[in-house]
């Protein structure tokens, strides 16, 4: 190591890098507050916990630790999502729903940096706390694309998901936890050797094995809907693909629906999520830029 060098994963922001940096925020914060988003401001570190309690086992393994002088486990934040929903549940319990927040800041996670991804680095966002449905979900998705256009995006694309429905699929397969982690990083990656190897390793109902193969070509249109909804084997997954259908109305609505694709194959995400999930994607970069 010489002298003045940085670890791995963090970056020094200075002259015009960072005046775009700092032009961007405000940009995005200015949005937020136009759509009715109040800004929160959480702590940098909290107790390792309260934050790995929620996060998931992958997101609680990529977690900053450190001791303070009395022996206490504590972290830095690796997501805003999860202390702004600390704040809502604990100290805003008794205030009048639904709750609108924007936060942009550093949070933290050690994984092995990738070409314009750090350990390091800046998450801008909003959570829409206490309104459920299609109408809240496409809030949030319109947000997005507003966002992206008002970075100065003129090109983008959004795929929209629904855990909901690999969840309930996941409830026929009975899938070890180690499996089925298999299986959402295949279906994730469009994998369809990485499907059937999981697959190969089970023995179960061939209509199952069947419609777990099909999930990751269900994607396109409203189109898609239809498809699903033939194949929904119970319920709660017809519930979902109904959930997506009044979530694409309501962003047509918005008139974002044209850089919207609906992917039932997204299954990737934060251990908590339950409903719609979504990513957004620019030219020339290749990884998500939003989610």
């Amino acid at each position: 190591m010489t002298r003045g060098e940085l670890p791995p994963g963090v970056a020094d922001f200075f002259f015009t890098a960072a005046e775009q940096k700092l032009a961007l925020e405000a940009t995005l914060r200015e949005l937020f507050a136009r759509w009715g988003y109040r800004p929160v401001i959480p702590p940098t570190f909290e107790y390792a916990d309260t934050l790995a309690s929620v996060a998931g086992v992958r997101l609680a393994e990529e977690m900053y630790r450190f001791f303070d002088r009395d022996g206490r486990a504590l972290a830095l934040r690796p997501d805003l999502t999860i202390p702004t929903a600390r704040i809502a549940g604990v100290k805003l319990y008794d205030q009048p729903l639904p709750l609108r927040f924007a936060y942009v800041g550093s949070v933290f996670r050690y994984e092995e940096p990738r070409a314009g991804q750090r350990r390091e680095f800046t998450q801008a966002g909003v959570e829409l706390i206490g309104a459920p449905g299609a109408p809240a979900d496409a809030e949030v998705i319109a947000l997005l694309a507003a966002a992206l256009q008002s970075a100065g995006l003129p090109t983008f694309r959004i795929t929209l998901g629904q855990i909901g429905f690999f969840h309930a699929l996941l409830a026929i397969l009975h899938l070890s936890p180690e499996a089925a982690d298999r299986l959402s990083v295949a279906l994730d990656r469009k994998s369809q050797a990485g499907v059937e190897a999981v697959l190969a390793e089970w023995d179960g109902d061939e209509r199952a094995r069947q419609l777990v193969a099909i999930l990751p070509t269900l994607v396109g249109g409203p189109a898609v809907l239809d498809e699903a909804a033939a194949l929904a084997w119970n319920p709660e997954m017809m519930t979902a693909v109904e959930n997506l259908r009044q979530t694409w109305e309501w962003l047509k609505r918005y008139g974002v629906a044209d850089h919207i694709t609906i992917d039932l194959g997204q299954v990737r995400g934060m251990a908590y999520y339950t409903g719609v999930v979504f990513e957004a994607f620019a030219p020339g970069v290749g990884f998500p830029i939003a989610s």
